[in-house]
């Protein structure tokens, strides 16, 4: 298991190979480097490499790495994961808004880069769609395969972010050296936690059945984006279990709620309840289904220390205690989540159906 001494180890490495790839276009001037064609400038330039007798250069180095799929890689167990995901039929977006991102703005230090970037209040709207279109890119059949779309925009995302560290670098009022390299390896493991197995775990808490099947293969789907993304080894999960642990110890040792993480999260679940009314329908609601989601039934509010199971994240985030009403509406929803399960069990051609409406509703957000 990993330690909390590792993790902050690890908060000091960024992403050597893809950080040189970029700093070399950048220091060419290159016109396409903030366009979606920068991986096919890549793959050309590595080309050229490779012609003139260097096969071991930057961007040939690079291309290897991404477009050699490595031998763990199952992609019919990837397929699994993504129906998985579809035929929630929009309950994991549920969890990715009310969970997952809210307990990434608990996570003081790499929350940094959101803040210094605006990306947590001024474009909040702006970026659920990027991550839902994202996730869209990587639940299209195939959509992983070297040169598909899903792999691209992964990719993409992985030089974007050697853009995003460059620009935070430079930038004068943050203590990265307190707050570790932007964009560093624990945080990275951090993003993949939240997509992966917190997902898992909130569809569960809200009475979805989930397969063992179906837990391999959406850990096998986001362990090769993590691969993609950049995570070192030592930080990328071989099992669903090891990922599930890892996420705990990154919640322990990352968790440190302030004032501005309570404020984040209103103005998240604020904007989504505008925004997305067939989502919840009212920002109390919202905060409802987050209570829920991020804590234990039994936490005990005078608890301090975020390492005990008691601990309330809720609190430390200032989410109100849920009225009648919500809990109600928070009934009506674990039902939904129920016989969505029953019906992928006990209807034929249910899930499948399912899977595809999940997918096209996706693609509608």
């Amino acid at each position: 298991m990993i330690t909390e001494d590792e993790l902050q180890s690890f908060r000091t490495v960024a992403d050597d190979l893809a950080d040189s790839v970029y700093e070399k276009l950048q220091s060419e001037g290159s016109e396409r480097l903030h366009s979606n064609e920068i991986v096919t400038l890549i793959r050309t330039r590595a080309d050229e490499e490779r012609t003139a007798g260097r096969p071991d250069g930057l961007f040939a180095r690079f291309v290897d790495e991404t477009f050699t799929v490595p031998g763990w890689v199952d992609f019919g167990l990837i397929e699994e994961g993504q129906k998985f995901y579809t035929r929630l039929l929009g309950i994991g977006g549920v969890v990715l808004t009310c969970a997952s991102l809210v307990m990434s703005y608990g996570a003081s230090n790499g929350a940094q880069v959101l803040i210094k970037t605006g990306r947590f209040t001024n474009d909040v709207i702006e970026r659920i769609a990027e991550t839902t279109q994202f996730v869209v890119s990587l639940m299209d059949k195939d959509g992983l395969r070297p040169g598909q779309r899903g792999h691209l925009t992964t990719l993409q995302i992985r030089l974007l972010h050697s853009a995003v560290r460059r620009h935070l670098r430079n930038m004068p009022g943050t203590d990265w050296e307190r707050h570790g390299t932007p964009i560093n390896q624990e945080d990275l493991a951090g993003t993949f936690c939240v997509f992966c197995p917190v997902v898992v775990l909130g569809v569960e808490k809200l009475g979805v059945t989930v397969s063992q099947r179906e837990k391999e293969g959406y850990f096998m789907l986001w362990r090769y984006v993590g691969y993609l993304i950049g995570i070192r080894d030592r930080l990328l999960p071989k099992t669903y279990a090891d990922a599930v642990e890892l996420a705990f110890v990154i919640r322990a040792h990352q968790w440190d709620a302030t004032p501005h993480s309570a404020h984040l999260v209103r103005h998240l679940l604020d904007a989504v309840s505008r925004r997305f009314r067939w989502f919840g329908g009212t920002p109390g609601y919202l905060r409802a289904v987050t209570r829920y989601l991020i804590d234990d039934a039994d936490v005990d509010p005078a608890e301090t220390n975020p390492r005990s199971l008691r601990y309330s994240f809720a609190n430390s985030l200032e989410l109100p205690p849920t009225p009648l009403l919500h809990k109600l509406t928070l009934g009506m929803l674990f039902l939904r989540c129920k016989t969505l399960s029953l019906m992928h069990e006990w209807v034929p051609f249910a899930a499948s159906l399912s899977s595809r409406l999940g997918l096209l509703q996706l693609k509608l957000v």
